[in-house]
């Protein structure tokens, strides 16, 4: 194993503060988690299930960083844990932005209310499933087992030629997260649909670990970059979300009978949209070697090296 600072051209030198760090963000973690799906069982509001998919990756984020600490049973059956459940959320999550969206049109399109009328049972059908999944789930339980990782991390520590370990681990666990990132990218940006939602997938994972390490390393991610982060993945989320909502109304069409022009109008505006948005984010997405700032040797990584070609990408 090369050794971080080796990679990095830094030196990481963990200490007894870094452990402390990490167990109080898996304690905050797990209640957060366990008030969330508190929340979500109470009422399935789109502000509610939301904030349940948000804490579900943060948990599943330090887990990544720990995994690269401690490899444990445990932590890989709780990311299956996590991930199926994350996995139930996500579709009514986009049932519920989809409503937002064609509710707003509604007033200038209010021959969009039979979709609108369809989207709500979907959402309704969805709530119905997952109010029985997560009532069987135990809450308390899988808090504990969070919160319970942190006798792993005192375990690793406890072990004198791994002490200083800790640190460049964890950082080079969002060092490879971020190298996974660019490597979806590509040397010349993405090309099409396709490739920006794989980045979108790599750049959240790495986004929530950044997140998370910016808690346990002071100094080494700074709030303006985070906010940077969160402001990239929203523009890339909402291609994904046009994306989404043209498939569920091709389905829609295809089940339901439905004025043509109608039809035709309202692909159109949410094509015009994509390719604006598409548009937007391509031309920031250069700003992506910026989220890191610990940049590779062995990457020669610029901003002009990765200009995508905004015309040529395919929709």
């Amino acid at each position: 194993m090369i050794r971080l600072e080796e990679q990095y051209a830094i030196r990481a030198e963990a200490t007894g503060g870094v452990r402390q760090s990490l167990e109080a963000l898996l304690a905050i973690r797990g209640r957060s988690y366990r008030k969330a799906l508190k929340r979500c069982r109470r009422q399935f509001s789109e502000k509610s299930v939301h904030a349940l998919r948000v804490e579900i990756r943060r948990i599943l984020s330090m887990l990544a960083l720990i995994a690269a600490a401690s490899r444990h049973d445990e932590i890989a059956t709780l990311e299956r844990e996590l991930k199926d459940r994350l996995k139930s959320l996500s579709r009514l999550r986009d049932t519920q932005v989809q409503l937002d969206a064609v509710g707003k049109m509604l007033r200038d399109e209010p021959a969009l209310e039979r979709f609108h009328d369809w989207l709500r049972c979907k959402e309704r059908r969805s709530i119905k499933r997952l109010r029985g999944e997560l009532a069987q789930v135990r809450a308390g339980k899988t808090g504990r087992r969070i919160e319970g990782l942190s006798g792993n991390l005192r375990e690793f520590v406890g072990r004198g030629n791994e002490r200083e370990d800790l640190e460049q681990r964890l950082v080079g666990a969002t060092a490879e997260a971020f190298e996974m990132v660019m490597a979806r990218y590509g040397p010349t940006g993405p090309r099409d649909l396709a490739t920006i939602h794989r980045v979108r997938l790599a750049f959240k994972k790495f986004r929530y670990m950044a997140e998370a390490l910016a808690r346990v390393v002071p100094g080494l991610i700074t709030d303006r970059r985070l906010r940077a982060m969160r402001s990239y993945q929203k523009r890339v989320g909402e291609i994904q979300d046009v994306e989404v909502l043209l498939a569920r109304f091709k389905k829609f069409t295809k089940k339901e009978e439905s004025d043509k022009r109608l039809c035709e109008g309202f692909r159109d505006k949410l094509l015009g949209r994509r390719a604006r948005l598409v548009k937007r984010f391509l031309n920031s997405a250069d700003r992506l070697p910026e989220f890191w700032p610990i940049q590779p040797r062995r990457h020669s990584i610029t901003r002009s090296s990765i200009k995508p070609d905004i015309h040529a990408i395919k929709v």
